[in-house]
């Protein structure tokens, strides 16, 4: 879903012609030179990614650190104020996601537990219902899909699927969440059966809240897509009514009874923009600016205490790209290769522990 990334941001407008002159500002503790050099960069990323900026995630007090010490530097080097009434400031109406707590399921007199047997994950205010929807066996997942339903096949019902099993009986891997979604968008949910494999430290990430403008500020709900949740294996059998190794992919299951749905709270703290203008000394072009912006958040803090270097054997796996890289979990062999990484890391050093996502 939508991070707090895409709304929070700093935004320079600079106006069009040759600069005029540059205002006096008190020198900082470590003078900015004319020229950006690495060491003078070096100072002021230090600062911004310091743990007492709590991992700047929009609508905390992170947040609202992160975006002072901006408006602070913008203030020291003379530009203009381009914001709100004034200041630097230009509020983002965000609000954040979590689970309601009246979510679950009941299945043939069998409660479903969220957090417990299912994951749900938060698929928009356009998620579909799934009180009183049939369930069906939908196959096992492999890339090339050979080994599914057909998508029409999906239409309106609650698609569980499975993954190939590891020796110990676990699941092995996961599926692509946007992938499946747009496979089978036509279901009113889709279950994939690999919770049992999602340790607490994955539990207590995804419970986290996800940031969103709120509902009033579109134009709908959004459009409409499956409910999407993991699940373990006792939650799988219990909606297809059988072990999964015992169907044929198509095989009904039982009525879904209740709902998965989450709802809309306040942010701790308001979600801000920083503004500023470097006026041009063109007075023909007074009226034209340039916009040059980037967002000024970040993470947060990790729900329990993380290694830095697990973290970053895994991004350096399933996020090659950065953030422009298609979320998912790990195969088997992505698995491998990320412990690969994290066992030569350890060959070096002990493990670093911390909760600040700099």
């Amino acid at each position: 879903m939508p991070r707090a990334s895409l709304y929070a941001s700093l935004a320079v407008l600079t106006a069009c012609g040759s600069p005029g002159r540059t205002a006096e500002s008190a020198a900082p503790a470590v003078a900015t030179l004319p020229a950006i050099e690495p060491a003078d960069l070096r100072v002021r990323l230090f600062i911004y990614a310091d743990d007492s900026m709590q991992g700047r995630r929009s609508g905390t007090p992170g947040g609202i650190k992160a975006t002072d010490y901006l408006a602070a530097e913008a203030r020291r080097l003379g530009l203009e104020p381009a914001g709100e009434d004034g200041s630097y400031f230009q509020a983002v109406p965000l609000t954040q996601r979590t689970l309601d707590p009246k979510s679950g399921i009941t299945v043939a007199g069998t409660t479903l537990e969220a957090w417990d047997d299912l994951i749900p994950r938060d698929q928009g205010r356009g998620a579909r219902p799934i009180d009183g929807v049939p369930a069906v066996y939908g196959g096992r997942w492999s890339e090339a899909g050979d080994d599914l339903i057909p998508r029409e096949n999906a239409a309106g019902k609650l698609v569980v699927i499975t993954v190939a099993a590891a020796a110990d009986g676990t699941p092995a891997g996961s599926v692509n969440r946007a992938v499946t979604t747009e496979r089978f968008g036509s279901a009113a949910g889709i279950v994939v059966a690999t919770a049992d494999a999602i340790g607490s430290s994955e539990r207590l990430e995804l419970r986290e809240p996800s940031a969103q403008l709120p509902a009033s500020h579109s134009s709908s709900a959004g459009p409409e897509t499956p409910t999407f949740m993991y699940a373990t294996s006792r939650a799988a059998e219990a909606l297809l009514g059988g072990s999964p190794a015992s169907l044929q992919p198509g095989a009904p299951g039982r009525i879904a009874q209740g709902a998965i749905r989450f709802v809309d709270s306040p942010t701790p703290e308001p979600a801000r923009n920083v503004v500023a203008i470097l006026r041009g000394g063109d007075p023909a072009l007074r009226h034209q600016f340039v916009a040059i912006g980037a967002h000024n958040d970040h993470d947060g803090m990790a729900p329990e205490t993380l290694d830095h270097d697990s973290l970053r054997a895994f991004n350096r796996v399933m996020r090659p790209e950065g953030a422009g890289s298609t979320p998912g979990e790990p195969t088997a062999e992505q698995a491998a290769r990320i412990r690969t990484i994290l066992d030569s890391l350890r060959r070096e050093r002990g493990p670093r522990p911390d909760s600040v996502l700099n």
